[in-house]
């Protein structure tokens, strides 16, 4: 999930934890613009974190193995739900599987449009996915 929040709200969530020193941070920070004309720039901010997520799983211990497996169907399921929003709106890869409410055909079909994209960030422009 997305929070847009500035320095000060944020500090009080993050005194307290550990500094995070890898590569595949759970937090991470973007610039975003919030004029309303230009909306499909925040939604390519947002698309660019959120490519990351399909297979990247958070580290989550203490379940027994029906909870785990649950809990990685529903998080694959709200990845792909969020993934559809942009699909649909930009006409982009899996459009017609999200469409028919098939996420998981959709997500599988996002992920290898990501797994053979060669540049480093997906680009909106206006309102057309850059293929």
């Amino acid at each position: 999930d997305f929070f847009i929040t500035d320095a000060n709200h944020l500090s009080a969530f993050l005194e307290n934890s550990g500094e995070i020193s890898d590569d595949r941070p759970i937090l991470e920070f973007s610039t975003v613009s919030l004029l309303p004309p230009l909306k499909w720039e925040t939604d390519e901010v947002f698309l660019n974190m959120l490519r990351h997520r399909i297979n990247q799983k958070p580290p989550v211990t203490g379940m027994t193995l029906q909870e785990r497996e649950a809990f990685d169907r529903n998080f694959k399921l709200r990845t792909a739900q969020r993934l559809a929003v942009f699909s649909r709106r930009y006409q982009g890869p899996g459009a017609e599987a999200f469409a028919r409410r098939n996420y998981f055909s959709g997500l599988e079909t996002m992920s290898i449009y990501f797994d053979t994209y060669l540049k480093p960030q997906v680009h909106l422009d206006d309102a057309q996915w850059q293929k």
